[in-house]
């Protein structure tokens, strides 16, 4: 971890407390390069599997008992750090993928499709070129969906309607092909199931229906947003 790093994601909004700087920097920083190193940068989100995930927890669980350090600057630091592998999951991010708690697992599972990832790749522009797939996501996501000055101003020079307030209570996950959003509640999201394509996932989603009683739904094993 370098002052490079907490430069760039300073420019994610993001604002370091003195605390923070002192302790990845300083105190702390022979244990976040270790807790680091045991992170493959070389994997992509799609193709990791749970072993490739595992070692995120414990920099994770550090990052946030660090001064200052909340869920939005955890994970735009470790995207800083393994942009191939780790989704930027702020609160923009968070609500416009539906299941809180869930956030990385609904991307896993969506980006697994190769249509998906097609056609986040037709957005990547020139000038983004050594950019990794997710963060083309994580820049389409907020242009999309961010209430922001700025988000607003890009919407309206490229002709995109305005983001508009999500539903309460409403969840969603990725099902399918690219592009399919099917609405659920947190009662229909449980663990087990498959991936488009076959591969393992996390997330399965039941039809949706009336229900007359929500069920509980059991909190997932790891602790990203």
């Amino acid at each position: 971890m370098t002052a490079d790093d907490l430069l760039a994601v300073s420019l994610l909004d993001i604002a370091w407390q003195p605390g923070a700087v002192r302790e990845l920097l300083g105190t702390a920083a022979g244990k976040v390069s270790g807790l680091l190193s045991a992170i493959r940068s070389d994997v992509d989100l799609w193709d990791a599997t749970d072993e490739h995930l595992a070692p995120v927890d414990p920099l994770w669980d550090l990052l946030l008992r660090t001064t200052g350090v909340g869920t939005a600057t955890a994970s735009k630091l470790l995207a800083r750090k393994r942009p191939r592998l780790c989704p930027v999951s702020d609160k923009v991010v968070i609500q416009a993928v539906g299941v809180p708690g869930w956030t990385w697992e609904a991307l896993r599972c969506l980006l697994q499709d190769p249509q998906a990832r097609a056609q986040i790749e037709e957005l990547r522009p020139p000038s983004a070129a050594g950019a990794s797939l997710l963060r083309i996501l994580d820049v389409a996501i907020w242009i999309r969906h961010s209430h922001s000055r700025a988000a607003g101003h890009l919407r309206r020079e490229a002709g995109i309607p305005a983001a508009r307030a999500r539903p309460p209570v409403t969840q969603r996950a990725c099902l399918g092909g690219p592009g399919r959003i099917a609405a659920v509640t947190r009662s229909s999201v449980t663990r087990g199931g498959r991936c488009p394509g076959g591969r393992r996932r996390l997330l399965r989603v039941a039809p949706t229906r009336p229900a007359r009683r929500r069920r509980r739904v059991p909190s997932p094993s790891r602790r990203w947003p």
